[in-house]
């Protein structure tokens, strides 16, 4: 968890120099900005998306093994085909 808090700090000092220079943000504006409550929301917005990834990835698994979409597959190469054959 080390090098993604580096690369935040990174990006919070990017946001900080670009604010500055073209927002004319001042120093005392960006410190009111509470970086503890936007690490946490980054942090637990990215263990979300890590946890649900393999369930998306399990969905369409199963999406792809069902006979409504192999239905569809079919349905779509028989218009390839008809396509093809005009």
């Amino acid at each position: 968890m080390g090098a993604v808090k580096e690369v935040f700090n990174k990006c919070i000092d990017w946001v900080k120099t670009t604010y500055k220079k073209c927002y004319n943000w001042t120093a005392e504006k960006l410190s009111k900005v509470n970086w503890k409550v936007v690490w946490d929301k980054f942090t637990t917005g990215l263990l979300i998306f890590l946890m649900a990834s393999p369930f998306l990835v399990l969905a369409y698994i199963l999406l792809w093994f069902s006979d409504n979409f192999t239905y569809f597959k079919r349905a779509s190469q028989r218009d390839a085909l008809f396509l093809f054959s005009l």
